[in-house]
C-alpha cells in the first residue's frame, strides 16, 4: 500500500512539474529566435533580389525591412517602391510610391498601398493620401485605408511583435 501512495505521489508530482514547465512549443529559446531572425533577413534579401530590378535598369528606387514576429512565427517584408511619373512631353512628374507587405516563407501578399502626388502632399502637408488594403491581423479581415498613417497603423503588428 506504502508503494503504491510513492507511486501515485510521484505520478502527481511529474505532471505537475510537467504543467509547470515552460518548454511550450510556442516558446522558442533565444538561439532559435535568433537562427529565425537571420534565416528571415536570407530569405528576405533573396525576395528582394529577385523581385527588383538590377540597378541602373530602373528609374524607380527600391527597399525593404524584414521582421521575424514572433508571435505568429512568420517572416514579413515591407517592400517599398518610390516610382517617378511622366507627362505626355515625356517630362518627370510627381512621384508614386507602392507599399506591399509580404509573408516571405508563404510567397503570400498580405496587403498592399499606393500612395501617388507625394511631392504636392509634402508642399501641401496633406495626409499622404492613397488607397490600398491589407488582411487584419487580429480579425483575418480585409481593411481598406486610404492614408499612409492608416496603412502605418495597420502594418505595425506584423512588423513589430
Amino acid at each position: 500500500m506504502l508503494n503504491r501512495m510513492f507511486y501515485i505521489l510521484c505520478i502527481m508530482l511529474l505532471v505537475t512539474s510537467s504543467c509547470n514547465s515552460n518548454t511550450n512549443s510556442n516558446t522558442k529559446s533565444a538561439k532559435e529566435v535568433y537562427e529565425l531572425q537571420e534565416r528571415c533577413q536570407k530569405s528576405a534579401d533573396a525576395w528582394f533580389q529577385e523581385n527588383t530590378p538590377k540597378a541602373g535598369e530602373s528609374t524607380s528606387t527600391f527597399e525593404y525591412r524584414n521582421h521575424y514576429n514572433k508571435k505568429l512565427n512568420k517572416c514579413f517584408v515591407l517592400f517599398t517602391a518610390i516610382v517617378p511619373t511622366w507627362d505626355s512631353n515625356n517630362k518627370r512628374g510627381d512621384t508614386g510610391e507602392r507599399n506591399l507587405l509580404m509573408d516571405i516563407n508563404e510567397n503570400n501578399e498580405i496587403g498592399e498601398f499606393w500612395q501617388f502626388n507625394i511631392d504636392a502632399d509634402k508642399k501641401s502637408g496633406e495626409n499622404k493620401r492613397g488607397y490600398g488594403d491589407l488582411i487584419d491581423i487580429e480579425s483575418s479581415k480585409q481593411i481598406k485605408c486610404d492614408n499612409k498613417d492608416d496603412w502605418d497603423k495597420l502594418v505595425k503588428p506584423y512588423m513589430e511583435e
